[in-house]
């Protein structure tokens, strides 16, 4: 490689990032807001690339030309270009947030999906949408591979990715000792406390119950 195709990639290299990292940066954010990991593949790079693409357009075709429409600014659109950049980021910040907004914390776009008979939810998982139609309060039963134990518990917080470690915290939780006739024996009773947590791993349930959702005792 000759020092001028050295040169020119250099030039080109500003470009080439433009149309990378900002929709980068709104998959990883839009992906953080979820608490879920950004893991990288090709078709995450085509997703960023497309959006990167999109955010260009609306720069140099409409956010540019109107702002430099006022008289405080002047612009450049040019991908080497800080200003340029800068509204490229902020685009990338913004968006994952109002769209994360939009599907997830004020219902909006559920209320839309009802209107039109459309069933489908914006929750991660069940246990996530019952959560956020029962103020967050599940009472719930888990029962252990090794030994006759189970669980029972307000749940609190939750890991369902796969690929991550997978738990259930439970506070105000009962240990229980499942007899051999069916009957319960408890061993830890902490329904009072709400400091008190335990901890279950994935690996660790057979099962699981979701029961009586807002009971307290």
């Amino acid at each position: 490689m000759t020092v001028k195709e050295i040169s020119e990639i250099i030039e080109l290299l500003p470009m080439y990032l433009c149309y990378i990292y900002p929709g980068y940066i709104t998959m990883f954010l839009f992906y953080y807001f979820r608490a879920l990991t950004l893991s990288d593949t090709k078709a995450k790079v085509i997703k960023s690339i497309v959006l990167s693409y999109l955010y260009i357009i609306m720069s140099r075709c409409y956010i540019i030309p109107r702002l430099n429409a006022l008289a405080c600014f002047n612009i450049s659109n040019q991908y080497d270009s800080l200003e340029f950049n800068i509204v490229l980021i902020i685009l990338a910040v913004v968006v994952p947030y109002l769209i994360y907004m939009f599907l997830y914390k004020n219902g909006l776009m559920e209320t839309i999906l009802r209107k039109l008979g459309i069933e489908t939810t914006m929750d991660r998982n069940e246990i996530q949408m019952l959560q956020r139609k029962y103020s967050d309060n599940i009472w719930i039963y888990v029962y252990l591979k090794n030994g006759n134990i189970m669980y029972e518990g307000s749940l609190t917080e939750q890991e369902l990715e796969h690929g991550k470690s997978r738990f259930f915290c439970l506070s105000k939780y009962r240990k229980r000792l499942i007899k051999t006739n069916g009957k319960l024996k408890t061993l830890a009773d902490y329904s009072q406390d709400e400091k008190e947590k335990v901890l279950i791993y994935f690996d660790q349930i057979s099962h699981f119950e979701i029961a009586n959702v807002d009971k307290q005792e």
